[in-house]
């Protein structure tokens, strides 16, 4: 392995890492969803409900739809790219179709199949040199750092503006 292989590797697990640390997150979250109102949409705002159904189904679309293809033969250029504002590719009627379940049975689901996905993510960096392909090993790595870093930047976004609706309520309830 080459020192860029090898960066390139540690940055997916410290992404990986990130990725755990904010399923932590959303298990904090979980904690006080049932005392807010996070169904409450404010004025041309999602609700705490649309953000983190948003997180799910991105997840969803999006690194289950990686995993399965990075574990079959297919080939890597049919991989899902998540666009620039992952928002946009998830409808109104998607994430009303999540919403007929409660937050904390979305919460556990986003984060059961978070850890699956994970432990997946983990399988594949680690595997055997001998049962990989040099050349789409490197392409599957890439693809995974790309895919995991625009996953981060995306949830942590959107439990950043969850958690500042928390403590707007908070704060308006005292």
């Amino acid at each position: 392995m080459n020192r860029t292989q090898a960066y390139q590797r540690t940055s997916v697990e410290n992404l990986i890492d990130d990725a755990r640390y904010l399923a932590e997150e959303l298990e904090a979250l979980k904690s006080v969803i049932g005392s807010i109102p996070y169904n409450e949409r404010p004025v041309q705002q999602d609700s705490i409900l649309d953000m983190i159904c948003r997180i799910g189904l991105i997840q969803r679309k999006f690194l289950k739809r990686a995993a399965d293809q990075l574990n079959s033969s297919a080939k890597f250029e049919s991989l899902p790219e998540l666009p620039g504002n992952p928002a946009l590719v998830i409808s109104e009627k998607d994430i009303e179709s999540l919403q007929q379940s409660n937050a904390t049975e979305i919460i556990d689901d986003i984060i059961r199949e978070r850890k699956e996905l994970l432990l997946f993510f983990d399988r594949y960096l680690n595997k055997g040199e001998e049962t990989r392909r040099e050349k789409s090993d490197a392409i599957g790595r890439d693809y995974l750092h790309k895919l995991m870093y625009d996953l981060v930047s995306f949830e942590r976004k959107q439990l950043k503006e969850a958690a500042e609706r928390v403590l707007s309520i908070e704060t308006d309830r005292n």
